[in-house]
C-alpha cells in the first residue's frame, strides 16, 4: 500500500476556538504525552484553554496550529507549526493523532504536513524529532537511518529520560522522496 495515493485524502485546516477542548484532551492522553514534551503535562485543562484561545484570537507569527481531516469532516488529529522563522523560512513540527486514527494515519498526516509547509507556506526546512519509543510514527530502524542526531538522555518526560532522533526535513529532500514514489 503506497501512502502518497492517500495524502489528498487528508484535509488541513486552520484549528478553530471550538477545535480547543478535543485538541487539549488528545494531548493529556496518556500515549501521547509519553511522546512528546508539552505543558499538558503539568497544567490543568482549563488554563490549557485558555492559553489556547488566546493564542487562537490574538495570533502568533511564530506558531501556527492545524487540525488533519478526512474529506468528510472526520477529525484525525492536530499539527502545531512552533518557531516559525519567516526570514529563514524553517520551523518545527509536531503531531497528534487521535487513538481512533492511529493505525497508518498518523504518517499520512506526517506527510500531508510537510507538502503543506513546503508548498503552501513556502518554508524551506523542518526540524523532526522523534522519541526513541515513540513507536507510533515510525519504527526504530526507521528513526536511527532517518536521524542525523541520536541524543541519549535529551529530554525529560512523563518520569523518564528519554533518547531522541533529530534531523532537518528539507523541502528539496522531500519534493525528491515525492518523485521517487
Amino acid at each position: 500500500m503506497r501512502i502518497s495515493r492517500f495524502l489528498d485524502s487528508i484535509v488541513i485546516r486552520r484549528m478553530l476556538p471550538e477545535d480547543v477542548p478535543t485538541r487539549i484532551g488528545l494531548l493529556q492522553d496518556p500515549a501521547v504525552m509519553r511522546n512528546i514534551v508539552d505543558i499538558a503535562a503539568v497544567e490543568p485543562f482549563s488554563r490549557l484553554e485558555r492559553g489556547n484561545q488566546e493564542r487562537l484570537e490574538h495570533g502568533w507569527t511564530n506558531h501556527l496550529d492545524y487540525v488533519f481531516e478526512l474529506q468528510n469532516g472526520t477529525v484525525l488529529g492536530y499539527g502545531w507549526l512552533a518557531d516559525i522563522d519567516w526570514v529563514d523560512r524553517r520551523c518545527e513540527f509536531s503531531i497528534a493523532i487521535l487513538p481512533e486514527h492511529r493505525t497508518g494515519l498518523g504518517r499520512v498526516c506526517f506527510l500531508a504536513m510537510m507538502r503543506h509547509i513546503f508548498m503552501q507556506l513556502g518554508l524551506e526546512s523542518i526540524y523532526c524529532q522523534v522519541y526513541e519509543t515513540n513507536h507510533m510514527m515510525m519504527a526504530t530502524s526507521e528513526l536511527a537511518a532517518r536521524g542525523s542526531v541520536r541524543s541519549i538522555d535529551d529530554v525529560y518526560v512523563a518520569g523518564q529520560w528519554r533518547t531522541c532522533y533529530s534531523w532537518i526535513e528539507t523541502r528539496e529532500d522531500f519534493v525528491s522522496q515525492a518523485n521517487a514514489a
